[in-house]
């Protein structure tokens, strides 16, 4: 019984604990101070600790009546059990129904154990066995919730082999789209998502000499794609968006401004990895955006000497490759170096307001740093449709707000300690375990790194 109290317990104060001590709706890994990490350890350990305890503490009662004969078949069948339950659960159910249905599955198959199970004559040795399990299992049910018990039902939500993707309202008109519990893309409607987002396709758009083929690698809210659009051209442009994660790719339908790119003919969702896919591919592009958060797992993959090598054989002639860049000072003074040791050609604009900046590079083009005073007003005619956008508080409307924005790139370089960066290779994975560390539950995101 004292274990079934303290589950009980332990749910009764779960939306209390939640909302005092842990910051879901960020969940970031920078943001675990120690308040936050005791906060999620409360909500973790006490579950675990119980479904730990439960195997012997159901022996010990079996144990002390009539059943202790079959103790050791029950222990055989029990590791019987285990070894053939991970394997159907991990292999069979999660792949086919999902792991939230699983759980539900498992719950509905402790009830019917709990009500027809014989453990012999005496209904309380059922009753002490069985529900500090069932118990156990309705507490780790609501750790495992893609919604993370937020405010709101989340607007859109799936699950595949990727992981949790869900979408929720983070204020009157914003959105945001969460992966694995943890922000992948910066709130939809906020105008630095706008500007960093539609910015890295425009900048290659208003250069490039011919456009016509397009590849953008990450999907987000499909800003960056849509840009090839709305945008004022003499034909339409071929446009591929390779994203890795399906549900992303299912959640564009939220994002009405832009769900007329996603069906347009000229454009094609591929679901694939973004380096894996310039791989297998031969076709040449006039230009390749790429927006991926250099943050998550695996995007050093993306930032490297390597990666930049197999990009410029997948450019066509006089192509223009962009890619959105922030991190710590050291960071970004390595995606900087790296961007330049392999390309001739490479000029930079400011990311979000105080924070990054998008790299603009090419192979044939002699960019220059005073690249907006040689545009023609033909090529600001075919992005002029997509402003005006805000970069901070500044409107951003016509040509000459690029001198601005120029001054304000040459800034974040020049305050870059290039000394201290160094060439981002595929060995070397400093993009995304510079927010990785032991001692990340006393830092707070981002006021301790940027």
């Amino acid at each position: 019984m004292a274990n079934a109290g303290s589950i009980l317990l332990f749910l009764a104060l779960w939306n209390q604990v939640q909302a005092e001590w842990v910051n879901l709706p960020r969940a970031y890994l920078k943001e675990l101070t120690p308040r936050n990490f005791l906060g999620i350890a409360l909500l973790v350990f006490p579950p675990l600790l119980f479904m730990g305890m439960l195997f012997p503490y159901a022996i010990s009662q079996l144990d002390k009546h009539s059943a202790r004969g079959q103790i050791p078949k029950l222990l055989a069948i029990n590791t019987l059990g285990a070894v053939l339950g991970s394997l159907l659960t991990t292999y069979g159910l999660f792949a086919s129904i999902g792991v939230l249905n699983s759980i539900r599955l498992l719950l509905a198959g402790c009830l019917v154990a709990f009500f027809t199970l014989d453990l012999g004559p005496s209904k309380y040795l059922r009753a002490r066995v069985l529900l500090p399990f069932f118990a156990t299992v309705v507490a780790l049910s609501f750790l495992v919730k893609p919604t993370l018990q937020l405010a709101s039902a989340p607007l859109f939500s799936s699950e595949d082999a990727h992981g949790y993707t869900t979408v929720i309202h983070t204020g009157p008109t914003t959105r945001e789209m969460l992966h694995q519990h943890t922000t992948v893309v910066a709130p939809y409607e906020d105008p630095g998502t706008d500007f960093v987002q539609n910015s890295v396709s425009i900048y290659p758009l208003l250069l490039s000499k011919r456009p016509n083929t397009v590849l953008v690698i990450g999907m987000g809210y499909g800003l960056s794609s849509s840009v090839f659009f709305k945008a004022t051209l003499e034909k339409p442009l071929s446009v591929e968006t390779v994203e890795l994660i399906p549900g992303i790719i299912a959640a564009q339908s939220l994002f009405d401004k832009n769900e007329k790119y996603f069906s347009h003919p000229n454009h094609t969702a591929v679901q694939d990895d973004g380096r894996s896919y310039l791989a297998k591919i031969s076709k040449k592009y006039d230009i390749i955006s790429i927006n991926v958060t250099p943050f998550t797992p695996g995007s050093t993959a993306v930032h490297s000497r390597e990666f930049y090598q197999l990009v410029k054989h997948r450019l066509a002639k006089d192509g223009v490759f962009s890619q959105l860049f922030f991190g710590p000072p050291e960071t970004l003074a390595s995606q900087v170096l790296t961007i330049k040791s392999e390309f001739p050609h490479v000029v930079f604009m400011p990311a979000y307001f105080g924070d990054g900046l998008i790299a603009i590079a090419s192979l044939d083009l002699p960019l220059k740093h005073t690249w907006p005073s040689d545009l023609t007003l033909a090529q600001w005619q075919r992005v002029s449709p997509l402003y005006p956008l805000y970069f901070g508080r500044q409107e951003i409307q016509n040509l000459g707000d690029y001198h601005f924005l120029q001054q304000q790139a040459q800034g974040i370089l020049e305050s870059l300690p290039m000394e201290h960066g160094e060439i981002v290779s595929d060995s070397k994975m400093q993009i995304e375990l510079y927010r990785t560390g032991w001692l990340d539950v006393f830092k707070r995101y981002p006021a301790n790194y940027f």
